[in-house]
């Protein structure tokens, strides 16, 4: 693994990959990370986030959660 920006990068191979698409996806959607597919040894094809999709629902759970405790209305 090395590093790629702010985003993971993970090289797989194609049958690996192909076996485990929809996960490889999720990876992608909700760690931002950039897999790259390799056969032979050398990458071929990367899947990536798509350029400004970049809230996640792991960035709003931190947004909710830095929110401070709302009062109580008397």
């Amino acid at each position: 693994m090395s590093s790629f920006g702010t985003h993971k990068r993970r090289g797989r191979r194609v049958t690996e990959a192909a076996k485990s698409f929809g996960r490889l996806v999720d990876r992608v959607r909700e760690e931002r990370a950039t897999i790259v597919i390799e056969r032979g040894g050398k990458a071929v094809a990367q899947i990536t986030p798509l350029v400004g999709a970049s809230f996640t629902f792991a960035a709003l759970k931190s947004l909710v959660v830095a929110l401070p405790a709302p009062t109580a209305r008397t």
